[in-house]
């Protein structure tokens, strides 16, 4: 997985075995699409999301609706 990660983006952090945080910036445009559709806005997000709807769910949590999470 983390290889796959680095194929877009150096800068990858491994969290844990299957987890890793990477910095997304100027991969707008090569991607065709925006940073929300493609990452949380920040790790403390990420994390959240991660475990809201576990264990096979997705979330999207945007920053107008953080409040909401936290």
């Amino acid at each position: 997985m983390f290889a796959i990660v680095r194929r877009y983006t150096p800068d990858v952090e491994e969290y844990s075995i299957d987890e890793c945080f990477c910095d997304l910036t100027g991969l707008r445009r090569p991607l065709r699409m925006s940073y929300e559709t493609m990452a949380a806005p920040t790790k403390v997000v990420a994390k959240l999301a991660s475990k809201w709807q576990k264990p096979a769910g997705l979330t999207v949590i945007s920053g107008n609706d953080l409040h909401l999470y936290l």
